[in-house]
């Protein structure tokens, strides 16, 4: 079964990210999988119009769940470094699918997409990250309280 965002409720998405060998943070270990399936929008802003246009493989490799634990991550994270963090497994996790059954040439060409992907969510998943989040916490905030 090919694992990806249309048939996401058919399979354990939590078990296929830990079988693909994803790194992934303790909350979306210690997350349900119906927890992780609900808040998984797939690759790009939930709800926004560009989505669309957004390719969901890397030269052929489907790399849509790689956006399940990264989606989680943004949802259960609270301060800055877990932003980063989570951008970080991204990249890393698309590089896991990619470098699957993929010669060395062709894993060195997916790399220089994935690494698209990751200064997309690095420079542009703020607004993502902090949505729904009461106040934006980081060090100083937690030091002065």
């Amino acid at each position: 079964m090919k694992h990806n965002y249309r048939n996401r409720y058919k399979y354990d998405v939590k078990q296929a990210c830990i079988d693909a060998g994803f790194k992934l943070s303790k909350s979306f270990r210690r997350a349900t999988n119906k927890e992780i399936t609900d808040n998984w929008n797939n690759i790009g802003a939930s709800g926004k119009w560009y989505n669309r246009f957004i390719p969901k493989t890397i030269w052929g490799r489907n790399i849509e769940l790689a956006s399940a634990p990264h989606d989680w991550e943004y949802t259960a994270g609270k301060i800055e470094a877990e932003k980063q963090r989570a951008d970080k497994n991204f990249f890393y996790n698309i590089k896991v699918i990619c470098k699957k059954q993929s010669s060395m040439l062709m894993y060195r060409i997916r790399r220089v997409r994935a690494y698209g992907y990751y200064l997309a969510v690095k420079h542009g998943g703020y607004n993502a990250f902090w949505q729904g989040k009461k106040e934006r916490l980081n060090l100083s905030n937690i030091i002065l309280k």
